[in-house]
């Protein structure tokens, strides 16, 4: 399901911490409601169906602050996954549970999270694997700003900038020059 097909509002913006913000809160919480429905709506052999669904209800829950309401269903998604023998979409879960991880202050269990992937996905073959590279770096990145380990988090910035213009995405490009700029605002300021 494309975020497109959510008859709600589910856009979001990048406050001072970096973290995303809900356009419209009311909107987003209707969106949450509408696909934890269309979960239960969903036939047995709709696994990858799922599996998508239940990552988006992760995604947007961190975004309200329902950590625990996101942990699980990156957890359910993973395990969904997991029986589908979808390994690049295991993958990207265990990234973004790695969010909720640095969300919740588990910075520990977070940077656990972001060095495996960012080191599997320098070394796997799998180019599915290895297009998250500027993901990772990224929210590694976002990770050491709330820190307030700043070089550290400019240093993965710039490097996941240059994989995003190669990439020219420009929404990912625009993410990452806020980072960058914020980044460079707080080390000026120490």
């Amino acid at each position: 399901m494309k975020p497109s097909d959510i008859p709600f509002n589910m856009n979001f913006s990048f406050g001072d911490d970096l973290r995303e913000v809900p356009k419209d809160s009311e909107q987003m919480r209707k969106g949450l409601d509408w696909l934890q429905d269309k979960i239960v709506e969903l036939a047995a052999d709709e696994g990858s169906k799922a599996g998508v669904i239940l990552s988006q209800i992760g995604g947007y829950a961190r975004i309200m602050g329902d950590l625990s309401l996101s942990e699980k269903c990156y957890l359910d998604a993973i395990k969904v996954f997991e029986e589908l023998k979808k390994s690049e979409q295991v993958f990207a879960m265990k990234l973004r549970l790695a969010i909720v991880f640095q969300y919740k202050g588990n910075f520990t269990k977070s940077s656990e999270i972001y060095t495996k992937c960012i080191e599997l996905t320098r070394t796997s073959k799998s180019s599915a694997v290895q297009s998250y590279l500027d993901f990772a770096l990224h929210h590694f990145g976002k990770q050491k700003f709330e820190q307030g380990f700043y070089s550290e988090a400019l240093d993965l910035f710039m490097e996941a900038y240059e994989l995003r213009i190669i990439k020219g995405d420009l929404s990912l490009i625009s993410s990452t020059e806020l980072a960058v700029n914020k980044t460079k605002e707080k080390l000026e300021q120490s």
